[in-house]
């Protein structure tokens, strides 16, 4: 019976997730850059993990002295994350203890 209803949640386009998992959701914040310096990487890491994972950037995308943009990753269910920029100077900064689910901005250097 179970494997039936799901077949047939999945023809209709629907998704079945188990109760007992915590579902990832996507959070979008924008992030200024406060330095002189272009940020060429930024690194994502809920503030209790301390794994950084990949460059939300991308390879392509910058953030400008001064200039800003908006980043999109997964949040785990998780406010409070570090963030860590590298710049085309190879300079590096931390952002710690952000708490995204209060303000979806901020500036880097803090």
């Amino acid at each position: 019976m179970k494997s039936w209803l799901v077949a047939v949640l999945a023809s209709a386009g629907m998704t079945v997730a188990p109760a007992s998992g915590a579902l990832s959701a996507e959070r979008t914040v924008k992030v200024s850059n406060g330095s002189p310096s272009v940020i060429t990487e930024l690194y994502v890491s809920p503030s209790d993990l301390g794994d950084y994972g990949e460059n939300v950037l991308g390879s392509a995308l910058r953030i400008q002295p001064g200039g800003s943009t908006r980043v999109t990753f997964e949040d785990g269910g998780a406010c409070v994350f570090d963030f860590q920029a590298v710049t085309g100077d190879e300079d590096m900064f931390t952002g710690r203890n952000i708490d995204v689910c209060a303000s979806p901005e901020f500036k880097l250097p803090q």
